[in-house]
């Protein structure tokens, strides 16, 4: 999904990054619509999952240059 598509799921405005380090460049983007508040029934899960469908509507970015990454996650608390 590209960042104007994901713009139209997101309940805040999206950042995008424009400028990043010499050598970086976006290598990754997920956009995780909102779920109704709660947990997903009959899904278990051990300890907090990072990355599920029990949360509010997140975009996710990772930055890297092959040896190290930096992820971006946009949410509105």
């Amino acid at each position: 999904m590209d960042w104007e598509e994901a713009q139209n799921w997101c309940n805040f405005v999206l950042l995008r990054p424009t400028v990043m380090p010499s050598g970086m460049s976006i290598a990754n983007t997920e956009m995780r619509p909102e779920a109704p508040p709660g947990r997903v029934e009959g899904k278990k899960s051990v300890g907090r999952s990072p990355w599920s469908l029990a949360n509010r509507a997140c975009h996710r970015s990772d930055i890297s240059d092959g040896s190290r990454t930096v992820r971006i996650k946009q949410f509105l608390y």
